[in-house]
């Protein structure tokens, strides 16, 4: 990636902020050059981090930085939700980084900027968005490109980035790019979207670009699905509410550690606060066996659209 460094600068926009790099980063949409919200810079990051109060497996925190620290990776430094600084790792690959940066760092920097970052894929039918999260494994990203087939539009594949304040909670559009598996891939070959490349060869997965189906504006967000697996074969559709509803959510903030590490405890809770008392937040269970992606969106449609 340190190869592909341009002297120029190029500008994004992702969660609602202008990005400024000097490299490129596919799947994120370009903006015409402005003041940045946001710079990344690929310099020398230091191994640790001045006057950190807190620490953990990954991680070194002070009030207003955050130094991640993989050993195979890179180390990225997150200062004052205005500056990101990536030192890559000899051998690391260019999407290792990406993910890296992209994921980890930008969660640490959403959490200094007070903005939620859920754990959760979303989607826009043009009017507001819905939310799904969902451990690993689950089939989330197939769920949600099952949804763009039938015209909804995509927001971000992995992590929503909620404006809470003390009006309706909006989801600002974050990536363009979907990650899906062999299979997924060969059943979009009918050029809904375009294959970009292995995103891990180890994962199998593929970057899969969704710009022709992406919702490029902020949406008022309508409800937050909580997708889980179930040998039952009945479908089972639940609203949360109490402290279920507070402990789900808290369980599916992104990068949780490092919020609790830079010492944003009092900004997590009243934000889940402000989002419990919102959106409707709906715990699924289902049967794989049972429900494919089709039969499923069918059901979760007719759900949030009463």
């Amino acid at each position: 990636m340190l190869d592909l460094i341009s002297t120029e600068k190029i500008y994004y926009r992702i969660f609602d902020l202008v990005v400024e790099s000097h490299v490129e980063f596919p799947g994120l949409l370009k903006t015409p050059c402005e003041d940045a919200d946001v710079k990344i810079n690929f310099t020398s990051v230091p191994d640790e981090l001045e006057g950190k109060i807190n620490w953990g497996d990954n991680f070194e925190a002070s009030k207003n930085q955050l130094l991640i620290i993989t050993k195979r990776i890179a180390k990225i430094l997150v200062s004052d939700g205005e500056k990101i600084e990536v030192e890559p790792r000899i051998g690391a690959s260019d999407e290792e980084i990406r993910l890296l940066l992209f994921g980890w760092g930008f969660g640490a920097l959403l959490h200094q900027r007070n903005v939620f970052p859920l754990h959760a894929g979303v989607i826009s039918d043009g009017s507001g968005s819905v939310a799904f999260s969902a451990a690993s494994g689950v089939g989330k990203s197939s769920l949600i490109s099952t949804f763009l087939k039938k015209g909804y539009l995509l927001m971000d594949d992995n992590l929503a980035a909620l404006g809470i304040g003390s009006g309706e909670p909006v989801v600002y559009p974050g990536s363009y790019e979907i990650k899906l598996n062999q299979d997924m891939v060969k059943f979009w070959k009918d050029n809904h979207f375009s294959m970009k490349g292995p995103v891990l060869s180890k994962e199998g997965k593929y970057f899969v670009d969704a710009c022709n189906h992406f919702q490029i504006k902020p949406e008022p967000l309508k409800r937050i699905y909580i997708l889980k697996r179930t040998d039952s074969p009945a479908l089972s559709i639940k609203t949360l509410n109490g402290a279920s509803l507070f402990k789900t959510l808290t369980e599916n903030t992104f990068c949780l550690q490092f919020m609790r590490g830079m010492g944003k405890i009092k900004e997590h809770f009243e934000s889940i606060r402000t989002l419990a008392n919102s959106v409707p937040v709906t715990e699924v269970q289902f049967s794989v066996k049972k429900f494919s992606p089709d039969t499923l969106v069918v059901a979760l449609e007719e759900d949030f659209k009463k």
